[in-house]
């Protein structure tokens, strides 16, 4: 499979590869050494590779020697905040409830997010 892939994107002129939560793979998962694999291989100048993680040892190492972008946690929280907000005001679903529960929702929801 990884052949295939690092084949696919040689024959594209650019070629962008995403991928979300390389954390959420276990450390011990097939899928997490398979996605250090593809970093490896498709570091050509005409692979852009952009990958979300919370920072984990083996994920800071196999990104060493890349161009990182630390999210500030702070203003993420804020963003989360903002969001949940909004859906309490205008959701159609949840803008009727009354404001405690809305205000027990908004907190165990930023409580469990972690900043993610």
């Amino acid at each position: 499979m990884l052949s295939r892939l690092v084949s696919v994107s040689e024959s594209f002129h650019d070629f962008f590869l995403v991928i979300d939560g390389l954390n959420e793979c276990q450390d011990d998962d097939d899928e997490r050494k398979f996605t250090f694999c593809v970093f490896a291989q498709m570091s050509n100048s005409k692979s852009y590779i952009l990958a979300t993680s919370g920072l984990e040892a083996d994920i800071e190492e196999a990104f060493s020697g890349t161009t990182r972008m630390a999210m500030d946690a702070e203003a993420m929280r804020h963003d989360i905040m903002v969001h949940i907000d909004y859906r309490l005001d205008y959701g159609e679903k949840l803008k009727n409830l009354r404001p405690e529960l809305k205000r027990e929702i908004k907190e165990k929801l930023l409580e469990k997010c972690d900043g993610m």
